[in-house]
């Protein structure tokens, strides 16, 4: 594949709206409202849990340090995460699998730990957890 031919995903559709919402979402990245709390959410499923056989080497004069290859596998694990665009700071949960009822659990522990208040804005792919009827309804359920 040669990157500079490469416009778009391929299912994207270009049209008018589609950079509606991107333009806004930048915008919300670039100007994150003062009032309110700006969350990018997502989840990695099935990351390799590892570890290095044997400790590295450190660095001597006249030497690089060295790390060894061989490693342990310990299973894996899939994080979901809220990155607070404004702050840095993450809120990270492991998760069994993903699906809408894990999703919004996740989504009630957000609402909880954020004042009473305070309006969120949360940022989602369309991953199917995120667009599901279950999920559609708990939005609706809390407009903050």
């Amino acid at each position: 594949m040669n990157p500079r031919k490469v416009r778009g995903w391929p299912t994207r559709r270009d049209t008018p709206e589609f950079w509606q919402r991107a333009e806004h979402i930048c915008d919300l990245h670039r100007n994150p409202p003062q009032s309110a709390v700006l969350l990018s959410v997502d989840e990695k499923t099935t990351i390799a849990a590892c570890s290095r056989k044997h400790p590295g080497r450190p660095a001597t004069p006249g030497r690089a340090a060295r790390q060894e290859f061989e490693y342990v596998r310990h299973g894996t694990a899939s994080p979901m995460a809220a990155l607070d665009v404004r702050t840095g700071k993450v809120l990270t949960e492991v998760i069994a699998r993903i699906n809408a009822a894990t999703f919004t659990a996740f989504l009630d522990r957000i609402d909880a730990l954020i004042p009473e208040g305070t309006a969120i804005h949360v940022v989602l792919d369309n991953g199917s957890s995120h667009t599901a009827k279950h999920t559609k309804a708990w939005f609706a359920a809390h407009p903050r």
